[in-house]
Protein backbone atom coordinates (compact mmCIF):
# COMPACT_ATOMS: atom_id res chain seq x y z
CA UNK A 1 0.00 0.00 0.00
CA UNK A 2 2.56 2.23 1.00
CA UNK A 3 4.76 1.24 -2.31
CA UNK A 4 1.72 2.28 -4.59
CA UNK A 5 1.36 5.94 -2.34
CA UNK A 6 4.69 6.83 -4.08
CA UNK A 7 6.92 6.50 -0.91
CA UNK A 8 10.71 5.73 -1.29
CA UNK A 9 11.43 1.69 -0.74
CA UNK A 10 13.51 3.00 1.99
CA UNK A 11 10.50 5.23 3.57
CA UNK A 12 8.26 2.19 3.33
CA UNK A 13 8.58 1.14 6.81
CA UNK A 14 8.48 4.42 8.63
CA UNK A 15 5.25 5.56 6.66
CA UNK A 16 3.88 2.08 7.79
CA UNK A 17 4.92 2.82 11.04
CA UNK A 18 3.62 6.15 11.41
CA UNK A 19 0.57 5.18 9.64
CA UNK A 20 -0.37 2.66 12.45
CA UNK A 21 0.35 4.36 15.61
CA UNK A 22 -2.65 7.21 13.50
CA UNK A 23 -4.72 4.60 13.44
CA UNK A 24 -3.82 3.31 16.93
CA UNK A 25 -4.39 6.64 17.81
CA UNK A 26 -7.47 7.12 16.40
CA UNK A 27 -9.09 3.56 17.48
CA UNK A 28 -8.15 4.54 21.09
CA UNK A 29 -9.88 8.01 20.98
CA UNK A 30 -13.11 6.02 19.46
CA UNK A 31 -12.49 7.14 16.31
CA UNK A 32 -11.90 5.73 12.75
CA UNK A 33 -14.58 3.36 11.24
CA UNK A 34 -16.63 0.35 12.59
CA UNK A 35 -16.28 -1.58 9.23
CA UNK A 36 -14.21 -1.68 6.06
CA UNK A 37 -10.70 -0.66 7.55
CA UNK A 38 -8.92 -1.11 4.38
CA UNK A 39 -10.01 1.87 2.47
CA UNK A 40 -9.72 3.86 5.98
CA UNK A 41 -5.91 2.23 5.78
CA UNK A 42 -5.61 3.15 2.60
CA UNK A 43 -6.14 7.00 3.44
CA UNK A 44 -3.96 6.90 5.81
CA UNK A 45 -1.24 5.87 4.70
CA UNK A 46 -1.51 7.89 2.14
CA UNK A 47 -1.97 10.72 4.52
CA UNK A 48 1.14 9.71 5.80
CA UNK A 49 3.51 9.82 2.83
CA UNK A 50 1.91 13.13 1.68
CA UNK A 51 2.86 14.96 5.76
CA UNK A 52 6.48 13.14 5.36
CA UNK A 53 6.67 14.42 2.01
CA UNK A 54 5.83 18.06 2.61
CA UNK A 55 7.74 17.83 5.51
CA UNK A 56 11.18 16.54 4.08
CA UNK A 57 10.97 18.14 0.54
CA UNK A 58 13.33 20.81 1.70
CA UNK A 59 15.68 18.90 3.28
CA UNK A 60 19.41 18.78 1.78
CA UNK A 61 20.65 15.14 2.95
CA UNK A 62 24.57 14.76 2.13
CA UNK A 63 27.22 12.43 3.26
CA UNK A 64 30.05 14.31 4.74
CA UNK A 65 29.46 17.14 7.44
CA UNK A 66 29.59 20.66 5.20
CA UNK A 67 32.40 22.98 6.14
CA UNK A 68 31.28 26.17 6.88
CA UNK A 69 34.27 28.60 5.96
CA UNK A 70 33.91 32.03 7.95
CA UNK A 71 33.92 34.78 4.97
CA UNK A 72 33.93 37.95 7.56
CA UNK A 73 37.52 38.97 7.52
CA UNK A 74 38.57 41.58 10.67
CA UNK A 75 38.01 44.23 8.28
CA UNK A 76 34.37 43.45 7.77
CA UNK A 77 34.25 42.97 11.61
CA UNK A 78 35.28 46.39 12.44
CA UNK A 79 32.96 47.76 10.52
CA UNK A 80 29.58 46.17 11.10
CA UNK A 81 31.05 46.96 15.21
CA UNK A 82 31.19 50.58 14.14
CA UNK A 83 28.01 50.49 12.40
CA UNK A 84 26.10 48.70 15.62
CA UNK A 85 27.78 51.45 17.79
CA UNK A 86 26.91 54.46 15.70
CA UNK A 87 23.30 52.94 16.02
CA UNK A 88 23.11 52.52 19.35
CA UNK A 89 24.44 56.57 19.49
CA UNK A 90 21.99 57.75 16.94
CA UNK A 91 18.85 55.64 18.72
CA UNK A 92 20.50 57.07 22.12
CA UNK A 93 19.57 61.01 20.68
CA UNK A 94 16.11 60.53 20.25
CA UNK A 95 13.21 61.45 22.55
CA UNK A 96 12.20 59.32 24.48
CA UNK A 97 8.51 58.89 23.41
CA UNK A 98 10.54 57.45 19.91
CA UNK A 99 12.98 55.44 22.20
CA UNK A 100 9.66 53.55 23.44
CA UNK A 101 7.63 53.40 20.25
CA UNK A 102 10.96 52.07 18.53
CA UNK A 103 11.28 49.71 21.55
CA UNK A 104 8.02 48.63 21.73
CA UNK A 105 7.53 47.85 18.16
CA UNK A 106 11.34 46.75 16.40
CA UNK A 107 12.37 45.17 19.39
CA UNK A 108 9.94 43.82 21.87
CA UNK A 109 7.23 42.88 18.62
CA UNK A 110 4.23 44.06 20.31
CA UNK A 111 1.60 44.89 18.18
CA UNK A 112 0.20 48.79 17.40
CA UNK A 113 -3.15 48.16 18.56
CA UNK A 114 -1.80 47.00 22.11
CA UNK A 115 0.94 49.84 22.49
CA UNK A 116 -2.02 52.01 21.13
CA UNK A 117 -4.23 51.15 24.35
CA UNK A 118 -1.40 51.32 26.43
CA UNK A 119 -0.21 54.85 25.79
CA UNK A 120 -4.16 56.34 25.37
CA UNK A 121 -3.33 56.46 21.53
CA UNK A 122 -5.57 56.14 18.39
CA UNK A 123 -3.74 53.05 16.02
CA UNK A 124 -3.15 55.69 13.39
CA UNK A 125 -1.80 58.06 16.19
CA UNK A 126 0.75 55.39 17.14
CA UNK A 127 0.93 54.22 13.28
CA UNK A 128 2.67 57.66 12.55
CA UNK A 129 4.35 58.32 15.63
CA UNK A 130 6.45 54.91 15.03
CA UNK A 131 6.66 56.02 11.20
CA UNK A 132 8.61 59.13 12.20
CA UNK A 133 10.40 57.53 14.86
CA UNK A 134 11.91 54.97 12.32
CA UNK A 135 12.42 58.08 10.27
CA UNK A 136 14.15 59.77 13.18
CA UNK A 137 16.51 56.85 14.02
CA UNK A 138 17.59 56.47 10.52
CA UNK A 139 18.23 60.66 9.93
CA UNK A 140 19.99 60.49 13.28
CA UNK A 141 22.28 57.40 12.01
CA UNK A 142 23.15 58.70 8.48
CA UNK A 143 24.17 62.04 10.22
CA UNK A 144 26.58 60.00 12.57
CA UNK A 145 27.75 57.98 9.58
CA UNK A 146 31.52 58.83 8.37
CA UNK A 147 31.23 59.66 4.43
Amino acid sequence: MAARAGVAPSDIDDVVSDAFCALLGAFRAGKGPERNLAPYLASTVRNVAISRWRRDRNLLLVSEPIEILETRTPEVAVLEREERDTAATAFAELPPQWQDILRRTLILGERQGDIARSLGLSPNATAHLALRARRGLRKAFLRRMPN
